[in-house]
């Protein structure tokens, strides 16, 4: 299915431009954030697999915890992985304890909507890193497939790890990178982010509205022509049947910062989207900067989106004090908007 869905040009009609506005972050979301059980067992894939490097840990501020109005037993710790070369694209694993917490995608499948369903990662030899993967103890979505992208050819698997953590990993064939990439030995910074969705244009609107990001790709719902084995584990009867509706957006045009929803169409899950805060297990939000958080919480009210929660000010290692103001796009895939404190 993934394979048909590429071959699909990019569709970005005028109408679709006119709903774009100016967008309302300074660029590339900065991390992604992944509630776990353990720290050490999640990082070993990003360290030993992925190759990443440690960029900070620590205990979280009690101000992000109150804001939360978690008990006051509550604690947390973080532990945030970068790729050595990347000013962007983090991963912070963070570890709540003394609060109640249950996975926010509990045995799902990829059809499920609500919360992040995946980071998605370059990589080099993913055969060899997926041996390496099941050897720390992860799981896949399926075998390595085999797919095609406009001109590119590519190999994909999606892999599913400890708290119900996926990551969506692909190998270039041909053609060679972009040059953008660093000659990575393993894996690169998550470039993009994915979610179901059960609303497409909802959710198309929200982020060339609301957030303002354009559209670096807007296909039409595509099923196969011929049965096709999926790594969205798919049944491959069902491949010809049930078409699989997909957009990407991104802040600014580049390699990486990009977000990604996906409907399978006639193809009905649960819904998860409640249990997409935190603490609860899985990938909880997407971190983006913003120039000034008032101007950003003026402009999210002004396009006609509700605040959920208030602006709060903490402090976030490497970043130090900042002002945080967290969001909830459809289907409960939180994204949180940040700044230097003024």
């Amino acid at each position: 299915m993934i394979a048909r869905l590429m071959g699909v040009l990019l569709v970005c009609t005028a109408a679709a431009a006119a709903e774009e506005r100016t967008p309302l972050v300074a660029g590339p979301w900065q991390e992604a954030v992944i509630s776990v059980s353990d720290l050490d067992r999640t990082a070993a894939f990003f360290l030993d697999v992925a190759g990443y490097e440690t960029r900070t840990r620590g205990t979280v501020d009690r101000a992000l915890l109150d804001h939360w109005q978690f008990p006051d037993a509550a604690t947390a710790e973080d532990l945030v992985l970068a790729a050595p070369w990347a000013d962007a694209g983090h991963v912070r694993l963070v570890r709540f304890d003394g609060v109640a917490k249950v996975p926010i995608r509990p045995g799902a499948r990829p059809w499920d909507t609500g919360g992040w369903f995946s980071l998605m990662l370059r990589a080099r030899d993913l055969d060899t890193r997926y041996a390496e993967a099941i050897g720390l103890g992860w799981w896949t979505e399926s075998d390595v497939v085999q797919v095609a992208f406009d001109t590119s050819d590519l190999k994909t698997v999606i892999f599913t790890g400890p708290d119900g953590v996926y990551l969506s990993v692909y190998e270039r064939l041909t053609p060679p990178l972009d040059p953008f990439w660093p000659d990575f030995p393993r894996m690169t910074q998550p470039f993009n982010a994915m979610q179901t969705v059960r609303d497409f244009a909802a959710t198309y609107r929200f982020y060339a509205e609301v957030m303002g990001l354009g559209a670096f790709y807007k296909g039409e719902p595509n099923a196969e022509p011929v049965p096709t084995y999926s790594n969205f584990s798919i049944p491959t009867g069902l491949t010809t049947e049930i078409p699989l509706h997909a957009g990407i957006m991104w802040p600014t045009p580049g390699e990486t910062g990009r977000v990604e929803f996906i409907d399978f169409v006639g193809l009905e899950g649960r819904d998860y989207g409640p249990r997409a805060l935190p603490p609860n297990l899985g990938i909880l939000a997407l971190r983006f900067p913003v120039a000034d958080i008032a101007a950003a919480a003026r402009d999210l009210a002004a396009r006609g989106w509700p605040l959920t929660f208030p602006v709060t000010r903490t402090a976030i290692a490497p970043y130090g004090t900042v002002d945080i103001l967290p969001g909830r796009p459809p289907d409960g895939a939180m994204i949180e908007l940040f700044a230097p404190a003024r």
